[in-house]
């Protein structure tokens, strides 16, 4: 299981380092294995990835209450944008800063969310990297890196995507973690099977929408399939709040996420919650879910246990 914990924008710096401290404590009180630095998150300018997770780390080490990353029970896994940065500049700016901090050994390389129209106005658009170079040249430099990359399980056409994701093994990625799917269905587990024949490992994205402004910030994203005919939406739409910030859209999203976890937990390696509303919402489905329990996992297939829907139909908030 992982989850994922954004930088600072960069006037925010000071107080939400702290912030993040607390949020990636949280997630490891819970149980998860490992927290995703995130990198850019949908091309919004924040704090550089790996200096975001050295600072992180510090502070927790700072602490005498919580100590290192393996005293909590939990790692990072440092996402690394390419976007901007030049192929001359891959080792100094990127593979020479992750090889310096022993923590630092899950990289998951992205080529990265196109910027604002206004961070493109000022700074201009220079793709340079894409995620496939950065593989190789981290594989071709280091070799003590466990490198993954992102995979899109709704893009079509599905085989110029599966083709990419092939690539991406010959270059280095030994797990794939996916975006954020919309809907559960046989299509779906069918690719991620597809995926795991290439003897990696696959994570699967769980979308937590914490209100409608969360479904708006999905839809710019890449891969994601957002027909105004989607189930999730219908869902979401019908409850009691309908397309408001709410409890009721809330409690919804929470129950769907849910069940989407637990519809993951057999085909994929793992799940990766990815919480568009307060932290809570993610904890509350990792713990309703029931995801570390075997006996949960067992049972668990395309029709859903009895004892699975209870849980799922006391979630409250």
């Amino acid at each position: 299981m992982t989850a994922e914990v954004n930088p600072p924008k960069p006037r925010e710096n000071g107080e939400r380092a702290g912030a993040m401290r607390r949020a990636i404590k949280k997630w490891a009180d819970c149980g998860v294995d490992a927290v995703n630095i995130t990198d850019s998150p949908s091309g919004v300018l924040r704090m550089e990835s790996i200096e975001a997770a050295e600072k992180v780390k510090d502070l927790l080490e700072s602490t005498k209450l919580e100590g290192t990353l393996k005293d909590i029970g939990i790692e990072f896994i440092v996402q690394k944008v390419c976007r901007g940065v030049e192929r001359a500049n891959v080792k100094p700016e990127i593979l020479d800063k992750l090889d310096s901090i022993e923590e630092f050994r899950h990289v998951l390389a992205l080529t990265g969310d196109a910027p604002r129209p206004t961070i493109i106005n000022k700074h201009g658009d220079h793709t340079g990297l894409n995620s496939t170079r950065l593989l190789e040249a981290a594989t071709d430099e280091f070799g003590c890196f466990h490198l993954g990359a992102a995979a899109f399980l709704e893009t079509e056409p599905w085989e110029a995507q599966f083709a990419r994701i092939c690539e991406k093994v010959e270059k280095g990625a030994r797990f794939f973690q996916t975006q954020g799917v919309m809907d559960v269905n046989d299509k779906v587990i069918e690719r991620i099977k597809q995926i795991k024949a290439l003897d990696v490992k696959v994570i699967v994205g769980v979308f937590i929408l914490g209100s409608s402004d969360s479904i708006g910030l999905i839809k710019g994203l890449e891969g994601i399939d957002i027909r105004d005919e989607n189930p999730i939406l219908e869902r979401l739409r019908k409850s009691k709040g309908g397309y408001k910030t709410g409890t009721e859209f809330r409690r919804e999203a929470i129950k769907i996420a849910t069940e989407q976890a637990l519809a993951l937990v057999k085909p994929a390696d793992g799940i990766h919650l990815m919480t568009f509303g307060p932290i809570d919402d993610g904890v509350k489905v990792y713990k309703n879910a029931g995801l570390r329990d075997e006996q949960t996992i067992h049972k668990t297939n395309s029709k859903l246990s009895s004892t699975t829907q209870e849980r799922i139909e006391m979630i409250a908030i």
